[in-house]
């Protein structure tokens, strides 16, 4: 059994090069969708995560104008959750964050968010994660909007069958994927 973590493009480029039985992750623009099998998944949201004593820390309902004063640390360009957190400042009329990290290492947002004010977008799931296993230190703020990204999906290629270990893995995926979307 072997998982890797990353983004889309790496897991599609792995799945069509055989690299991996399947993925969870987004179809890519330039992927031929009927050479795969995809179940649908479910919209991610995104949080915002800092220490517990950044100054938007305990606010209700914090403008997304209040988030431009501080620095980000968030995934590089073209990622779906930088994409929805651009998409989301655009939408407000405002320009996007300008003092920027770019990192997909969660180690590396962990440490740097503790020590600073900087402000670290992830999905709802990883970011309650981190809340839970941060002893306190770690909080997610309360935006007067919602940020969403693009469902991901479980994707398969249809012209590869799964070994009964990875059949067995893809079929426990399944149940997880809708008792989540319950």
């Amino acid at each position: 059994l072997r998982i890797d973590v990353g983004p889309s493009i790496q897991l599609m480029r792995g799945l069509e090069e055989g690299d991996y039985d399947f993925i969870i992750g987004r179809l890519l623009p330039e992927s031929d969708a009927d050479a795969f099998q995809i179940v649908p998944g479910k919209i991610e949201r995104v949080r915002c995560l800092v220490r517990r004593g950044h100054p938007l820390a305990g606010l209700h309902h914090v403008p997304l104008s209040a988030l431009k004063e501080h620095p980000w640390i968030i995934q590089e360009r073209g990622t779906p959750i930088r994409q929805a957190v651009e998409a989301a400042f655009i939408g407000k009329g405002l320009t996007v964050p300008a003092d920027v990290v770019a990192t997909s290492s969660l180690v590396l947002m962990m440490a740097l968010i503790t020590d600073s004010d900087m402000i670290a977008p992830m999905s709802l799931e990883v970011a309650r994660l981190m809340e839970a296993t941060s002893d306190g230190v770690l909080a997610s703020l309360d935006l007067d909007i919602p940020i969403e990204v693009a469902p991901y999906h479980i994707i398969t290629r249809r012209d590869r069958r799964l070994s009964p270990a990875a059949s067995r893995l893809y079929a426990l995926t399944l149940e997880e994927m809708t008792r989540l979307r319950e």
